[in-house]
């Protein structure tokens, strides 16, 4: 099954994989239906076929079902989309793993509340303050998102080289519970990832009800969850009558959304008209701006937590080198090469209640490599 979904993934027909692999395609069926084994050498030249790691079609499957929560672009082929999916699939069951290996497998849990309902666009703003509250956030800028939604549990992700892809929120069936996972595509100025990232969390906290356009509601969401009212407003008082463009440029470094999706928001909250952001928008597709904002680009973000997890197995000597470069998909002298002086490095002592890593102990955490007080 792993075999056809790689290759459904890479919109090959068996015949054209059975060329690549050179065999005949009713033996490429035969692996596909479980009638067959193929042979190491096989498995690699069919791995080598498919763009993937041969252990990809050895793991135990951890996984089910794969739902986009919203729905992935229209445009984009059926081949992307499955490839899409095929390495959601492949990343979460190495994340699973790591998390089983280190006893740290719980599910993710919705803040009170969550799933928000959602009748009208008001709602939205209510939405995005309430998320802020439980997660006690408070109203001021956001310094990393991504660090922000995997400290509250959600595991989150990046995919590479699929072009017209921002991101996508999934639910994901994991043992007798649907799991959500995040999504999102690593070419992209920062400022967009993080837009994407808030407009795919709100798909995941949102349930939209009556006759809302679910993608408005989740950009207004994005917005609201970026940069809440009560602090544009705050921000606004501080300026004149008008917003110049470097004050833009403020206001995106500042809350890491970018010049266009801020006059966006403000066109939302009724503060420029519906005219005036037409005139912006159009001043900046003149410029080539709607593509490469003037001004410093905003850093790209990047989850962490999957690798820490399997650096500290590693550094404890929990697992193997060659276990460690297949689950973060790494050639195993590309591993070695990068991390190998973590081996058995020494820990540090941390104050504030930190746990050194206890591999003899049921639930224990990561250590944490930071300085002592």
């Amino acid at each position: 099954e792993r075999v056809r979904a790689a290759r459904k993934a890479q919109g090959l027909s068996l015949r054209a994989l059975a060329e690549r692999v050179g065999l005949s395609h009713e033996m490429i069926r035969r692996y596909e239906q479980g009638k067959a084994v193929p042979s190491a050498s096989t498995l690699h030249k069919i791995a080598d076929a498919l763009r993937c790691r041969s252990d990809y079609f050895l793991r135990p499957t951890l996984i089910g079902e794969i739902k986009p929560a919203f729905r992935l672009k229209r445009r984009l082929p059926a081949s992307q989309r499955a490839m899409i999916i095929l390495r959601v699939q492949d990343w979460l069951e190495r994340y699973l793993i790591i998390e089983r290996i280190l006893g740290l497998d719980a599910p993710f849990e919705f803040p009170d509340g969550f799933p928000y309902p959602v009748r009208q666009m008001e709602d939205v703003e209510q939405a995005a303050i309430a998320l802020r509250n439980s997660w006690q956030l408070g109203l001021d800028p956001i310094a990393t998102l991504v660090e922000l939604l995997e400290e509250r549990g959600l595991r989150v992700g990046v995919i590479s080289g699929v072009e017209a892809f921002d991101g996508c929120a999934f639910e994901v069936e994991v043992g007798d519970c649907r799991q959500p996972v995040l999504v999102y595509a690593d070419n992209y100025p920062g400022d967009r990832q993080r837009f994407s990232t808030a407009h795919e969390l709100g798909h995941l906290m949102l349930r939209v009800e009556g006759n809302l356009d679910e993608e408005k509601v989740a950009n207004r969401f994005a917005g609201a969850f970026l940069a809440p009212q009560p602090s544009v407003i705050r921000e606004l008082a501080a300026m004149g009558s008008t917003l110049t463009l470097s004050e833009l440029a403020h206001l995106k470094q500042k809350y890491g959304m970018s010049m266009q999706a801020w006059v966006y928001r403000l066109r939302d909250l009724g503060v420029v008209s519906e005219w005036s952001a037409s005139r912006v928008f159009a001043m900046f597709r003149e410029r080539g701006w709607h593509k490469t904002e003037p001004g410093e680009p905003y850093p790209a973000e990047s989850p962490r937590r999957f690798e820490n997890l399997v650096l500290a197995a590693y550094e404890e000597e929990i697992i193997t080198t060659s276990r460690a470069s297949e689950l973060l998909n790494m050639r195993y002298i590309e591993f070695l090469n990068r991390y190998q002086h973590l081996r058995g490095g020494a820990s540090i002592a941390l104050r504030r209640g930190h746990k050194r890593l206890d591999k003899s102990a049921q639930g224990w955490h990561p250590a944490r490599s930071a300085a002592a007080d």
